[in-house]
């Protein structure tokens, strides 16, 4: 790879990183500072989402925007990757964040990756490798030092908490999983 595509494919990371901290942090003052419910914020997020990419979808795809629009067969997947992938990835994560705080919530939510990998060793008849299950058993040790705070007889997260960050989790690895199939 070129060296000055590298650089830049860097920097996008980088941005999306500190959005992504920004997002959870602005969230996290507006539901303690201002009382705003979670599926409020994520419902407004996902309205204005959705308008800005149906816009920019008919501006600069539109042969492909009308195309989808005529595929009626699609609505049933379509819906159900609206109703798992992005809306309740939005209220989970968010009602993570509201219970705990949002690093928690964002380390739980990557746990996605454990529900995708149990998935595709399912589909491939095969048991995760070496490297494969060595990662695993380091996001459970971690996941339940968060959870427990290295006191395995008490939890030191609330358990609405880790339990909507599981949910996340879950929510999240769906982006992945269903639109493939």
């Amino acid at each position: 790879m070129h060296p000055a595509r590298h650089l830049r494919r860097c920097r996008t990371g980088a941005r999306r990183s500190v959005f992504w901290g920004v997002n959870a942090t602005v969230s996290k003052l507006l539901m303690n500072d201002y009382h705003a419910d979670p599926l409020w914020i994520a419902c407004v997020r996902e309205l204005l989402a959705g308008v800005i990419f149906l816009v920019c979808a008919g501006i600069f795809t539109p042969d492909k925007f009308i195309n989808s629009l005529k595929d009626y067969r699609s609505y049933p997947r379509l819906l159900l990757c609206a109703f798992f992938c992005v809306l309740m990835v939005q209220v989970s994560y968010l009602k993570a964040i509201d219970w705990t705080n949002s690093g928690t919530a964002t380390v739980l939510q990557t746990l996605n990756l454990l529900v995708v990998l149990v998935f595709v060793c399912i589909m491939g008849k095969r048991l995760p490798g070496k490297r494969e299950s060595i990662g695993v058993i380091l996001a459970f040790v971690g996941t339940v030092l968060i959870a427990t705070g290295g006191d395995l007889s008490q939890l030191s997260l609330p358990l609405p908490g880790l339990l909507w960050g599981l949910t996340d989790a879950v929510c999240t690895s769906l982006l992945a999983i269903l639109p493939s199939h």
